[in-house]
């Protein structure tokens, strides 16, 4: 965990050197060790690297963003069983956003691989999700290629579809696809990507959808009870991984 805490900040402020990754590794192995990170958080990374010398300072004040925003301040991360838990980033910087949410998914899949949910599956709904940085090794990438097996039941959401977002385009990859009614002039891309061979059909139903209303595109979308490999416009709920739900209604 903290080889990719360090991986994570250092990526995230564009810390490449070997002085500036080290300096930042050993700071957070001194805060875990001597258990300061327990009470004061990521503030005692500050702190241990303001204590290593001028260089470090400098080190500090690159990221001072981060170990000065109070996020973490406890100490602990702890999810409230039984329990819908939120976290809101919506009022940090970009830059500060991505670095918080990689490091809550680090701690995720970090639990996920200690088998905490295996037996006790949890559902991770992540919004906005264009504003995520991913690459084939990533986090992010790992919940959407092999989290299920971990208990792990991932919804992404996002208001703009990017084919050159590496995330995105592995989330088109998911069990179950939903397009709501796209922006005006975005129905063309968003209809290829659903069926080239049919991009004007699908174009115009995607202009034609209403409120609530959807295109599902997936191998785990369930119609009167069959799974369903079809494209379907969908204007009711819809039954997803066996769960019992009202039957779609289809055009």
């Amino acid at each position: 965990m903290i080889d990719r805490i360090s991986e994570i900040i250092c990526s995230s402020f564009r810390l490449t050197g070997s002085s500036q990754i080290l300096a930042i590794k050993t700071a957070i192995e001194k805060v875990y060790k001597d258990s300061s990170y327990k009470t004061q958080g990521l503030c005692a990374v500050d702190t241990a690297l303001k204590k290593g010398g001028k260089y470090e300072e400098s080190i500090a004040a690159r990221i001072s963003e981060l170990t000065r925003s109070g996020i973490f301040s406890a100490g602990n991360l702890r999810f409230q069983t039984g329990k819908i838990n939120i976290f809101e980033v919506s009022h940090y910087s970009d830059s500060l956003q991505s670095v918080i949410t990689q490091i809550l998914l680090a701690y995720i899949w970090r639990q996920a691989l200690a088998g905490v949910y295996v037996n006790s599956p949890i559902y991770l709904f992540l919004d906005e999700i264009q504003g995520l940085s991913a690459t084939r090794t990533s986090t992010i990438t790992k919940f959407i290629t092999e989290g299920r097996k971990f208990g792990i039941n991932l919804i992404l959401a996002t208001q703009m579809l990017d084919n050159e977002s590496y995330v995105q385009t592995q989330a088109l990859q998911s069990g179950l696809v939903l397009f709501f009614k796209p922006a005006l002039g975005k129905e063309s891309g968003i209809a290829r990507m659903i069926n080239p061979e049919k991009r004007k059909e699908w174009c115009r139903i995607l202009s034609s959808l209403g409120i609530g209303e959807c295109v599902a595109v997936g191998s785990n979308l369930y119609l009167e009870n069959t799974r369903s490999r079809k494209v379907v416009k969908v204007n009711q709920a819809i039954r997803v991984n066996g769960h019992i739900e009202d039957k779609a209604s289809l055009t």
